[in-house]
């Protein structure tokens, strides 16, 4: 979860993080991805990293790796 050194005001990190997933949600469900409230709720209530797979491409084609790249 969020911890305390993570949140600045509404109109910092926190601001950003929350307009970031109103509009992840919004995609998905405009693209009929997100179609149960529960999935919606949890978009909110959990860090965005725990959705991450394991191992992904970025655009450019440089793989990205939780284990390799624990920090990013």
């Amino acid at each position: 979860m969020w911890g305390e050194d993570d949140v600045a005001d509404d109109d910092g990190l926190m601001g950003d993080i929350m307009r970031r997933v109103e509009a992840l949600s919004g995609r998905l469900a405009a693209a009929g991805w997100l179609t149960q409230n529960r999935v919606k709720a949890a978009l909110h209530d959990v860090p965005r990293h725990v959705f991450a797979p394991p191992v992904a491409w970025t655009g450019d084609g440089d793989r990205v790796s939780k284990q390799a790249d624990p920090e990013e």
